[in-house]
């Protein structure tokens, strides 16, 4: 017979990754989420010595779905750790033309240069970039693109409109959403 237990405080839900020793050579999962019907996952490989977090590599991996997500190069620049305590990174990611597109064994590295002695947590977000750079005001001529960017935009037919993203519509560091996972840091 199973127990039934109250509902899952979702807000309690978070990621933790070793920054000891014995876990600098392997991948730790740091983000994960959906876009385009693509399900992925995003490892972090931690590089300390002496008592600081000198880089993290980052390695996608796109498990389920038709596009190929990547990690765009404006994602090496995205590391703040200001108050020394809790760090951000912003994971900019595109469909089928981001840095890791269609190459599964490379990796971008992350310069960071933080004392991990008070270090505790790593808020990661993203960033997500349209398929097509140049989309036209007018969005039927969208239908004569090789692939439609339901990310951004939503049809019936020929009848086309631009789509709200709750990405950019909701606080950037809101609890929940799918754009942000929480990290804690264990040394």
């Amino acid at each position: 017979m199973s127990e039934t237990k109250e509902l899952v405080d979702f807000k309690k839900i978070s990621l933790t990754v070793d920054l000891s020793e014995h876990s600098k050579d392997k991948y730790q999962l740091v983000y994960a989420s959906q876009l385009y019907g693509t399900f992925f996952a995003v490892g972090a490989k931690f590089n300390v010595l002496n008592d600081q977090l000198k880089s993290m590599e980052l390695a996608i991996i796109n498990y389920k779905g038709n596009y190929n997500l990547g990690l765009l190069p404006q994602t090496k620049d995205t590391w703040d750790c200001d108050n020394k305590i809790d760090a951000n990174l912003c994971l900019h990611l595109k469909a089928n033309g981001g840095l890791h597109g269609h190459k599964p064994n490379q990796s971008i590295v992350v310069e960071c240069n933080t004392d991990i002695s008070s270090l505790k947590k790593m808020i990661v977000g993203r960033s997500l970039s349209p398929i097509y750079e140049d989309v036209p005001t007018n969005y039927e001529e969208h239908l004569h693109q090789p692939l439609f960017d339901s990310e951004f935009y939503e049809r019936d037919g020929i009848a086309i409109r631009k789509r709200e993203r709750l990405d950019n519509s909701i606080g950037p560091q809101t609890i929940g959403k799918c754009q942000n996972s929480f990290v804690y840091f264990v040394h």
